[in-house]
Parts: C-alpha cells; structure tokens; sequence
C-alpha cells in the first residue's frame, strides 16, 4: 500500500497568511493543495509575522503558531480534513502560554516508499 507525503507551509499573500496542507502527487511528482485552514481561523494571523513548527504521526498533524501577539495549538487529521483548536492554558502568574516541541515525527519510518 503507498503513502502519502504531505507538506505543511504557511502561505502569505500581502500581510494575510494561512496554513496550507499539499500533497505529493504519485504520478507527476507536482505538490497539490489538498486543504487549508478555515479563513476566519485565519484572521487571527492578520499582519503578524507567525513561525510554524510541525510534528505528524499516522495521519495526525500537531501545529503550534506562534508570533509576539498570539500562541495556538492546532491540530489536522489528514483523513478527515479536520482542523481542532487545542484550548489554551495558563500558567502561574496568569500569563498563557502553550508550545510545541522541536521535531519531525515519521511513521513508519523515514525510509518509507510513498
């Protein structure tokens, strides 16, 4: 059974930006917009300057956003094409803060044929 090779990116258009979703297709080799985050979800990125780190693992992609005004936690089922806000939490002293770890996951493993 082949795989799928995914790439996650920001996308900026002016000083808009949204998270897009493509996807390597088998018989061409060219990249293929599958999806994109909801417009309204990204309104929060309006005029800010985000940094995107992204981990995966069978099918379920964890994003952290972050820019000086704003910290979320998002997560994408690739199967279903559905997009989750993780809720935020708050720390001692009342400040709200939430990130991700640094890393790339692969499942099965990085030598896999797609």
């Amino acid at each position: 059974m082949w795989g799928q090779i995914i790439l996650v990116g920001l996308l900026t258009k002016n000083v808009a930006t949204c998270v897009c979703i493509w996807e390597l297709q088998k018989m061409t080799l060219l990249w293929k917009e599958v999806d994109r985050m909801p417009n309204i979800w990204c309104l929060e990125f309006y005029r800010k300057h985000v940094r995107m780190t992204c981990m995966g693992n069978k099918g379920l992609l964890m994003l952290s956003l972050r820019s000086r005004q704003m910290n979320r936690l998002v997560t994408y089922d690739v199967s279903s094409k559905e997009w989750l806000k993780v809720p935020g939490c708050t720390l001692l002293r009342g400040r709200k803060r939430q990130w991700i770890a640094y890393g790339t996951a692969f499942h099965p493993c990085l030598t896999t044929s797609a």
